[in-house]
This record gives structure tokens, C-alpha cells and sequence, in this order.
């Protein structure tokens, strides 16, 4: 609520007029029911009391954002510096820690007035949920995450597959919440046993099932004969490009990636399909 007041200034030969909006305070509000009423209305003032703590929210959420635009406008960028791996030692992902993450952020955020903290609350058996707080300026934001307790590596007991978890849920929440810049693209992993399992060849090879990769296997194999019977390649040079051929089938078909297989094939398929169309073509 504003009381407005109209001020007028030459602007060249016409006036011009400019409002400005006087703020008007809900204690000043109170205080003005008191004074013309002589007497207290308790259904007005808890109205008025609720109108001033929105006031007050209000104008604690604006310093907020405020503070935190000059923080984020000096936020460096972190690397990933660590490797998650599986049991046989594969790689699933790489991430930055929140031990590498926290000293680089957590001056800024200090230095401009805000702090953090995280709860942690087991919602069943099998799952955490995370919660990081940043607060500043008598206001407050949340990041939270609910995650599985992820089964880690053989040496891991109980204790530090919690903690793997928390980790995680930890950065997660805490990157959200700031606004974390991490260099690369972002393919930290989710400790969820499905997501991690995505990451390893296996698990690539089996996405449309052993029937499906076998098939396409066969399919690869297939069109690589018909590549070699074509008699499309005989030169030195199209004899090696055939070798260079079955090196890249072979290394695919190792990576497990079903994608990638159909994707050479396809590949094969249209070179094939364009060598015959000039083979003919050179023939008329």
C-alpha cells in the first residue's frame, strides 16, 4: 500500500508530471487504526500483522535475490576431478567432489552474505532424501533430493554405502540451490543402481535386450560380407579402407554399444548403396 504524491516539472514548455509512491508501512497501518479508533480490532490486526510479515518477506526475498545476483556474477567455473568406477574397474562417470566444490564457492557465498546447510531424513529402508538450505537476508531456498542407498563397490560395508549416497546428495542439492558452473558436459552420476548400471558396456549392449544385440550383430556382420563380395574395393587404397572398416566394427562391437552398431551398419549400407549407383554409372 502507497500514498501517492504528484510533483511537476518543465519539460521544455509543457509540464510533466511524475508520481512517486510513498511507502506506506503496515506498523504505520496499525498504528493509524489504533489512533482513529481508540480501541483494538483483533480481527483487523491479525490481518494487518499478516500484511506486515508479508511486507517483511517480501522485501527479505528482494535483498536476496539482489545479493545473490552480485555473488553469481564473480562464480568460477570447477572441474571434475574424480572417477567413479565400477567393480571390474570401468569407468562410470566423473564428477567434481563437494570437498572441491565448497572451498571455491563457500567465500563467495559468505563474503555476500549467505550461508548453507544440509538435513537428511531416511524416508524408508532404501532411500535418503537430501536437503540443502541457503539462506540470506531473513530469506530462504531449498534444493532436496531422494535417493537410493547405493550399493558401492565389494570392499564398501553399510556405513560407507551411506555415506556415498550422502555424498551425492549432498553436491547434488547443494549444486542446485547455488547454481554451480562445472566445466564439461554434465554426465555426473545419479547413485541410482539403474542409472550407474547405463553407464557400463554390459549394460549399453543389453538396453534392447541380448535377442535384439545378437540381430544386429548378425546384421553388421552380414553387411560387412557384402561389402568384401561387392568387388567394390580392390585397389590398394579401397582394400585398406575395407580393413580400416572391420578395425571400427571391431571395436564398436567390444564397447557394447547397440546404438553405435546399427549406426555403422546404416553407415556401410549407404556407401555400399553409392559405390554400385557410380559402379553402374561408370559402366554406361
Amino acid at each position: 500500500m502507497a500514498k501517492e504524491k504528484t510533483t511537476l516539472v518543465k519539460a521544455g514548455k509543457a509540464p510533466m508530471k511524475i508520481r512517486k509512491s510513498l511507502p506506506v508501512s503496515a506498523d504505520s497501518l496499525i498504528s493509524l487504526v489504533i489512533k482513529k479508533n481508540g480501541t483494538i480490532d483483533i480481527a483487523l490486526l491479525k490481518e494487518l500483522t499478516a500484511l506486515k510479515h508479508a511486507e517483511e518477506d517480501r522485501f527479505a526475498m528482494q535483498q536476496y535475490e539482489v545479493h545473490f545476483a552480485v555473488a553469481q556474477a564473480v562464480y568460477p567455473c570447477v572441474k571434475k576431478t574424480k572417477i567413479a568406477k565400477d567393480n571390474e574397474g570401468n569407468k562410470l562417470y566423473a564428477f567434481c567432489p563437494i570437498e572441491d566444490i565448497i572451498p571455491v564457492y563457500g567465500p563467495i557465498l559468505t563474503k555476500n552474505g549467505f550461508s548453507w546447510r544440509w538435513d537428511e531424513v531416511q524416508v524408508d529402508e532404501k532411500h535418503i532424501k537430501t536437503i540443502c538450505y541457503l539462506s540470506g537476508y531473513g530469506h530462504t531456498k531449498t534444493a532436496s533430493k531422494i535417493l537410493p542407498i547405493v550399493k558401492g563397490t565389494r570392499a564398501n560395508n553399510e556405513i560407507q554405502e551411506s555415506a556415498i549416497t550422502s555424498s551425492y546428495g549432498k553436491r547434488y542439492t547443494f549444486n542446485s540451490v547455488v547454481g554451480v558452473i562445472i566445466a564439461g558436459e554434465d554426465l555426473d552420476g545419479n547413485p541410482n543402481v539403474n542409472s550407474t548400471e547405463m553407464k557400463t558396456p554390459q549394460a549399453k549392449k543389453k538396453a534392447g535386450g541380448d535377442k535384439d544385440w545378437d540381430r544386429e550383430k548378425l546384421a553388421l556382420s552380414m553387411c560387412f560380407k557384402r561389402l568384401g563380395a561387392s568387388k567394390l574395393f580392390t585397389d590398394i587404397g579401397e582394400k585398406s579402407e575395407l580393413a580400416k572398416y572391420k578395425a571400427d566394427a571391431e571395436k564398436i562391437v567390444k564397447e557394447g554399444d547397440i546404438e553405435k552398431v546399427k549406426a555403422l551398419r546404416k553407415a556401410w549400407e549407404s556407401t555400399l548403396t553409392a559405390r554400385k549407383i557410380a559402379a553402374k554409372k561408370g559402366k554406361s
